[in-house]
């Protein structure tokens, strides 16, 4: 997640959802993606603005740099 949200941190939940496979025949799993992005946030690696849109912060920058990395 941190990789999709460093490309673009416009997606919605449902498109997040989406683009990680977490998706059944209900439909996308957002609830899944609403958890992981509170654990992310908690973490201090996203926050999220006004419109509720989440992105990265500096320290979730450098962990995602890490990963592209691997």
């Amino acid at each position: 997640m941190l990789l999709l949200l460093g490309t673009t941190s416009d997606k919605s939940q449902a498109k997040i959802a989406e683009a990680l496979g977490w998706v059944s025949e209900h439909g996308p799993d957002k609830a899944r993606v609403f958890r992981s992005l509170t654990k992310l946030t908690e973490h201090k690696l996203t926050e999220k603005d006004l419109r509720g849109k989440y992105s990265l912060t500096q320290k979730g920058r450098k962990e995602a740099d890490k990963l592209r990395r691997l």
